[in-house]
């Protein structure tokens, strides 16, 4: 019996180590296996791709939180006068972040333990990363890798993290974050080729592009007309736009409605026509017949001038007109631009006959613009419609 006592006791003994040492063991397992996935996991975010990848998410939460400023150096971030005081530069660089295209490169300057990355918001140039690679670590004999740590992140935003361009016409107004912007923010004055002229007498209006740097996120704007009107925009790409839009009548009985005491266009085209064939009645080659539809020391004054004075004009090849002199007349496709300026599109046929007897179609096919002005000196305020500017037109069908 005591025998059996024995051996029933180094039994339970054993039983008991045994269970010791599984448990250990299990321990033991669970610790390796937790280092070897620890291992895997430090391999795999410590490669470049993974680490950039995780470094730009773990920005976006930093900028939520609202502690960007502990991780990234804006001390040389410039701020513009129409930021908004309350955008902080935390809430700025999450906008960036979550509304654009987010991608990294990796910069020239780097090397196999010093890696610089660039870190671009649509192509443009935010951030820079400085990683420190100088220590390395090899994990179950098998896994080499360098534990990457930062150096520095630092601003490259040279225009601040937001930039914007505004588009609209010159007689708008507008204001960004309720601050009026003015000729000092002007980026370009547009004005299409066949209005440069007429401008200088009439104002009309242009477009006009204003260019906002150096503020942190997508402002407040608000753009009113000429009558103080708030009016609606289009937004693309950071480029708020309001079209610039002129009354546009194709018919001709119609348009001239709309313009007061309309001048004799047709008229002024034949006239035109004439003068620069030599064929135009009248003193130095039919010059001061013309003249009275121009504006004295305009553009076009000054060439019709040049050409009656010039040799050019006596080389005209030798003609006649025949009957009848113009056919396929026609004026349409108005664009009326205020009270006091329109253009319109005229075409006409001169028959002509050359002295060699062949018959020529001297086709005119313009866009003439006019000017309600009055270029008198005589202090009487009589303005009449002036033509200051002509453009040709490309007939594509020919």
């Amino acid at each position: 019996m005591k025998k059996q006592n024995a051996s029933k006791k180094e039994s339970s003994k054993f039983k008991k180590f045994l269970k010791i040492y599984v448990v250990i063991l299990l321990i033991l397992m669970a610790l390796f296996l937790g280092y070897v996935a620890n291992s895997l996991i430090k391999y795999e975010n410590n490669q470049n791709d993974v680490y950039m990848a995780n470094l730009i998410e773990k920005l976006k939460k930093e900028s939520k939180k609202g502690k960007i400023e502990k991780m990234v150096d804006f001390s040389d971030l410039q701020i513009s006068e129409f930021e908004n005081e309350k955008t902080t530069i935390s809430q700025g660089l999450n906008y960036i972040l979550e509304n654009n295209n987010i991608t990294y490169k990796l910069n020239e300057e780097s090397t196999e333990e010093n890696l610089v990355y660039n870190i671009y918001a649509n192509d443009r140039l935010i951030l820079e990363v400085r990683l420190n690679g100088s220590k390395k670590e090899n994990r179950l004999g098998l896994l080499t890798f360098i534990d990457w740590k930062i150096d520095s992140i630092k601003n490259k935003a040279e225009n601040g993290l937001y930039i914007c361009d505004i588009l609209v016409p010159s007689n708008y107004s507008v204001l960004v974050n309720d601050k009026q912007i003015g000729e000092a923010q002007i980026k370009q004055n547009s004005e299409e080729s066949g209005l440069s002229q007429i401008s200088k007498y009439i104002d009309i209006p242009h477009d006009v592009t204003y260019q906002i740097p150096q503020l942190l996120k997508q402002p407040s704007i608000k753009i009113l007309d000429e009558n103080n009107n708030e009016v609606q925009y289009e937004n693309k790409d950071n480029v708020f736009t309001v079209q610039l839009e002129f009354k546009k009548i194709s018919d001709k009985q119609e348009a001239l409605k709309e313009i007061k005491n309309p001048p004799k266009i047709m008229k002024i085209a034949e006239d035109w026509s004439l003068f620069l064939t030599n064929d135009l009645t009248g003193r130095l080659h039919g010059f001061y017949n013309i003249n009275k539809y121009l504006i004295k020391d305009s553009d076009i004054y000054k060439y019709a001038y040049n050409w009656a004075t010039g040799v050019d004009i006596t080389f005209v090849s030798k003609h006649s007109l025949m009957y009848p002199t113009f056919s396929k007349e026609s004026i349409s496709n108005f664009e009326i631009y205020n009270e006091n300026a329109f253009s319109c599109e005229v075409y006409l046929q001169k028959n002509l006959r050359l002295i060699t007897g062949k018959r020529i179609e001297d086709k005119m096919h313009e866009r003439m613009y006019f000017a309600y002005y009055d270029d008198t000196d005589d202090n009487k305020d009589n303005p009449t419609w002036k033509l200051v500017n002509m453009q040709s037109i490309v007939d594509t069908n020919n």
